[in-house]
């Protein structure tokens, strides 16, 4: 039976018992075995982590002081030369090298951390021509000392003339380990001699090797040397005072069963071992020894702690440890009647809630997911599945919704530009500015229309400074081209390019190199297809379902449109050409009216005739379609020309001069009235002319075909039209000739009919 999945009541009761018995048990392991296994895994962690850390600081000490050393080789070879050639010459001014000693001293001095002693200047034959301290200030060297067979100027030299150019010399006296840094002074490429500086490192690493408290639960280090590197063993150990008073680290500390064995291993290792304490005394500790390199050096970094005492450390935590689970196991079974009762009812009423919830519409309404296995817990996780599944369906439904209402106001908007705007090109340029405002996948948008010939597809309207730069140069590709445009114009169906990378049909665009999707549509009537709908993205895949859908139905709004459009502007053209061929129906007419009464002119004056010359006012009224007023005569009089127009045609000119105390502006409005309704009344006297013509011609040709209705023989009918025309038209001979094709031209072209 599985606890986990069984009954509540069984659940029940076993948690009861498991409360009583489980703190039992876990303090009997506890005890057992938790000691060894917590001393044993974070002792060693512990020590192994203080070791890396101490070994990378003296790493990093050693690094900094060695390239102290080199800078000030550096600068003495070139701040210093005259002074440096001179005292490596044999040259020993006692200023030079006084000077120099003074230099060396200072800058010893500045870096107290590094722990220098004393430094010298070195020939390459061995010689120290200048010594400097830093306990008793520069001294100038009195004596020749030779270096040339001392340990710190063979192995110095000799790294040297291997390409390093500053080595750590560690070497033995009596005094103990001495470490000198020896650092070639170069002229060029050549060393000319070398600086020699003896540091302490006992007291350079002490801020490193001593604890911040002698503590049995905290670890300590010291630096040895293995044999190998010519010290003895024994003595070939570095720490501080404060360790070796403590008798933490001694010379036999060196000679214990884990350093031994690191060095011969020649690797780091970390174990438990014993070390000698005292006379006939021995005590465990746990160490780490670290093998570690520095200029050429090799060093071992040991780092122990007191098994014992942290034992004892560990002892009372588990004692208290297990102190606090006995009481906590008490407190426990209080509180446990009262968990158990939450864990059943809780669930429910967080589904009821939630139930209510999503009877007023709330979606939100906290109902925590369970992990449990049980009837609850299956009730609470589908409760919970079925909520979010209708919650999700509510946001879709409503992002569907609002990319519906979305799309209705574009279609809208497009409609209400088709209505209000008339110009073709304004239209769709309005239509493609919407288009990448509303759409904010959409980052370019354009419209081509297919020309009569159906060979090309033009661009007409275009977004952005690629637009502009694309219609400049009139962009235009075939119809049934390999391009979207080419495929939509030729199949008429929707063509889309989710990637274009990918796409066969896409044609690269360097003026919009971003494109990532593409998608066309075309806009055809009737079957007919007039061009195409294009909008590009930045994005891959980035018109889904519904965006094509709502593109699709702004697509055929815009055919619609750019269709009514065309009609308009074709209407529009139809009714400028109909009213210019009417106003030139009028003027011909009116030129022949005028022709037939007086000569082509018709005039009429009333008052007296001053003989002021119209001609320049009536060219500006001819110009200008308005009344004109001239500048007053000499004789006080205003003259002033007003435009006889009908239709927009003009008929002639109405002069005036008026006496000047007696013109008024208002007497050029009721000129131009009398004026409009004189261009009515003549052409109202035109067209009755103009009718009564017709009806007399009308009468005429209706007196002729009664008389020679009657008439039977065609010899006869010729005779009587002829004598009637010749009486009608007042003429003294006409002549009426009938002809078939093949009398009508004789072979060399001349007439041959009958008369």
């Amino acid at each position: 039976m599985n606890i986990l999945t069984s009954t509540i009541y069984n659940r029940l009761v076993f948690f009861l018992i498991a409360a009583v018995l489980v703190p039992v048990i876990g303090l009997i392991i506890a005890l057992g075995t938790g000691t060894e296994t917590y001393r044993s895994t974070m002792l060693a962690a512990f020590v192994d982590e203080t070791a890396d850390l101490n070994a990378r600081a003296i790493t990093e000490r050693f690094g900094q002081t060695i390239a102290h050393q080199a800078n000030m080789a550096e600068q003495l070879s070139e701040d210093m030369s005259p002074l440096l050639d001179g005292v490596l010459g044999r040259d020993l001014d006692e200023a030079a090298v006084t000077e120099l000693a003074d230099w060396i001293s200072q800058e010893l001095t500045e870096h107290p951390g590094a722990a220098y002693e004393e430094s010298w200047i070195v020939t390459t034959d061995g010689t120290a021509v200048v010594h400097a301290t830093v306990a008793t200030g520069p001294e100038a060297t009195e004596r020749i000392t030779d270096f040339s067979d001392t340990d710190t100027f063979q192995q110095g030299t000799q790294l040297i003339n291997d390409g390093v150019r500053q080595s750590l010399v560690v070497t033995q006296s009596t005094n103990g380990i001495v470490f000198d840094i020896i650092v070639a002074l170069m002229e060029g490429t050549r060393a000319q001699g070398f600086l020699i500086t003896r540091i302490n490192a006992e007291v350079m690493l002490s801020s490193i090797l001593n604890p911040s408290e002698l503590s049995g639960d905290l670890p300590y280090s010291y630096l040895i040397l293995p044999p190998d590197s010519g010290m003895v063993a024994g003595n070939a150990f570095i720490t501080s005072e404060t360790l070796t008073d403590a008798g933490l680290v001694t010379s036999e500390s060196v000679l214990a069963d884990g350093p031994q064995r690191a060095i011969l291993n020649d690797t780091s290792l970390t174990l438990t071992y014993m070390v000698p304490d005292g006379e006939n005394a021995t005590r465990e500790v746990v160490g780490h020894i670290h093998h570690m390199e520095i200029a050429g050096q090799s060093f071992l970094v040991v780092t122990e702690i007191n098994t014992d005492a942290v034992y004892g450390s560990t002892q009372r935590q588990v004692i208290t440890a297990a102190g606090i689970t006995l009481l906590g196991s008490i407190i426990f079974l209080f509180i446990l009647a009262y968990l158990l009762n939450r864990n059943l009812t809780r669930p429910v009423h967080a589904v009821i809630d939630g139930l209510d919830g999503l009877r007023r519409g709330a979606y939100e309404t906290p109902v925590p997911s369970s992990d449990r296995s049980d009837e609850l817990g299956h009730l609470t996780n589908a409760f919970l599945q079925a909520r979010q599944a209708l919650a999700a369906e509510k946001e879709d439904i409503e992002d569907r919704l609002s990319t519906l209402a979305r799309d209705l106001r574009v279609i809208q908007e497009i409609s209400q530009t088709s209505v209000e705007e008339r110009d073709l090109q304004q239209l769709m340029n309005r239509v493609v500015n919407l288009i990448i405002e509303r759409f904010s996948q959409i980052y370019h948008a354009q419209i081509f229309i297919v020309e009569e010939r159906n060979e090309f597809a033009v661009l007409r309207a275009s977004t952005g400074e690629a637009g502009k730069n694309l219609l400049a140069r009139g962009h235009r590709l075939p119809v049934g081209s390999v391009s979207v445009i080419g495929q939509v114009t030729e199949q008429g169906q929707l063509v889309v390019a989710r990637d274009t990378a990918a796409s066969e049909v896409h044609r690269r665009n360097e003026f919009l190199y971003e494109t990532r999707a593409e998608l066309a549509i075309p806009l055809q009537i009737n079957g007919r297809i007039i061009g195409a709908l294009d909008v590009q993205s930045r994005y891959n895949d980035s018109f889904d379902e519904a965006m094509t859908n709502a593109l699709t139905m702004l697509a055929d709004q815009l055919t619609i449109a750019i269709e009514n459009a065309r009609l308009f502007t074709e209407s529009q053209r139809f009714l400028n050409d109909l009213e210019a061929t009417q106003r030139e129906t009028v003027r011909r007419r009116w030129a022949e009216y005028l022709t037939q009464q007086r000569g082509g002119q018709l005039y009429s004056n009333s008052g007296q005739n001053t003989g002021y010359d119209f001609s320049e006012l009536t060219e500006m009224a001819q110009q200008e379609g308005r009344a004109v007023i001239g500048e007053a005569t000499d004789r006080d009089t205003i003259p002033f020309v007003v435009p006889i127009m009908l239709r927009e045609q003009l008929l002639g000119f109405a002069e005036y001069e008026v006496r000047k105390q007696d013109f008024h502006p208002e007497m050029v409005v009721l000129a131009e009235e009398l004026v409009g309704r004189l261009a009515l009344g003549i052409d109202n006297a035109r067209l009755f002319n103009e009718s009564q013509q017709t009806a007399e011609r009308e009468r005429i040709v209706n007196e002729i075909s009664a008389r020679i209705t009657g008439k039977t023989e065609v010899a006869d009918i010729l005779q009587t039209a002829i004598s009637e025309v010749s009486r009608v038209l007042r003429t003294p001979k006409v002549a009426a000739r009938l002809h078939t094709g093949q009398a009508a031209v004789s072979e060399n072209g001349h007439n041959n009919g009958h008369t």
